[in-house]
């Protein structure tokens, strides 16, 4: 009755929509989007990562023993076993950010990750807790240069896809409670194109949101209710410009037109 008041007094015309149906509108429009403003990429998944600089654990035995070249089990020597779920999900991350890889059964240091460990904070002999290191500046810049290399791997896409979350909701609302509101779950899932519980919606966009704070991409502010407002720094729109004009020039690859060369 208020918001019919309120129409009346201001001339305003009041109407209705199904969520389904806005869900629906927008999951159209953003695919016809796709189709003029570059390469679509690959859905988000979700990785129990809730932070980059965790790589400073699966990196460590290479510093530690001085080689390029390690065996699963010397890789896995900060880890319980080299077939525990936490190892695969460090390994993940290190391979996605391309600072080793896997050749056979052994893998190797890359260019990006000898760099890497060439940051490593000065009291890396003597901290009890790898994963609590946080990145260095030097570490930060390499990360960067892999984020920006044009090879979209899923740790990088999941990346792109906060970023993009950030532009649709303008950073309005992050969950910091698993059990947040279904018309806001809605949307991420449709943004996404997903089909994600509470719990998982949450663990994605704080394990998201985390990364990108770490490599100076957004700042966070708590609210004090169950979301916080999240925003992108100078930094963090240059970066996202970056990653819309390297999937508009892979796009416009893939429409080349050769019909000029007959």
């Amino acid at each position: 009755m208020i918001i019919d008041s309120f129409a009346r007094e201001n001339d305003i015309l009041v109407r209705s929509y199904s969520l389904n149906k806005v869900k629906s509108l927008y999951s159209s429009t953003i695919e016809k989007l796709s189709l003029s403003f570059g390469l679509a990429l690959p859905k988000p998944a979700n990785y129990t990562i809730c932070y980059l600089r965790w790589l400073n654990k699966i990196l460590k035995p290479y510093y530690d023993l001085d080689k390029d070249i390690l065996t699963k089990e010397q890789l896995a020597s900060y880890f319980n076993s080299a077939n525990s779920t936490n190892f695969r999900c460090y390994l993940k991350l290190a391979l996605d950010f391309e600072v080793i890889f896997k050749k056979d059964e052994i893998f190797l240091l890359t260019n990006y990750g000898k760099e890497y460990i060439d940051n490593f904070n000065l009291d890396i002999e003597h901290t009890t807790n790898l994963s609590a290191n946080d990145l260095t500046n030097g570490q930060k810049k390499v990360l960067l240069k892999v984020l920006t290399n044009s090879n979209w791997t899923p740790h990088k896409v999941n990346i792109y896809w906060f970023l993009r979350f950030i532009e649709v909701t303008g950073g309005e609302w992050l969950p910091n409670v698993k059990e947040f509101d279904k018309s806001k779950l809605e949307i991420a899932n449709g943004l996404f194109g997903v089909n994600y519980k509470n719990r998982t919606m949450y663990e994605f966009l704080n394990f998201a949101c985390n990364w990108c704070i770490e490599l100076g991409l957004v700042d966070k502010v708590k609210t004090g209710s169950k979301y916080d407002r999240i925003y992108l720094t100078p930094f963090g729109i240059e970066v996202n410009n970056i990653f819309s004009m390297d999937l508009q020039i892979k796009k416009s690859r893939m429409n080349l037109n050769f019909k000029y060369m007959e």
